[in-house]
């Protein structure tokens, strides 16, 4: 969410139950291996060029698009507000 100009969402908007496309720990296999070039560091230092003018509109309406997106989360409940309200 960072690299493409919208910010970390709040912790609240995520389940804390493991989901199958979760991050895998692939240390070891990238010893033997060596096949990463790449972290993910760099990924994010890398998205705002590759998102080009996208970048730029999603910084000019990052608190629609933040609501939107948070809207989305069956998990967050934006403060003073209980599920189901």
């Amino acid at each position: 969410m960072d690299g493409a100009g919208l910010g970390m969402l709040p912790d609240e908007a995520f389940t804390s139950e493991p989901f199958y496309t979760d991050w895998m720990d692939t240390d070891r296999s990238q010893q033997l291996l060596g096949y990463q070039r790449h972290s993910f560091d760099d990924y994010v230092r890398e998205m705002p060029s590759a998102l080009g003018f996208r970048y730029l509109m999603v910084r000019a309406f990052r608190p629609l698009i933040r609501r939107y997106v948070l809207g989305l989360s069956p998990y967050y409940r934006p403060s003073g507000k209980q599920a189901g309200n």
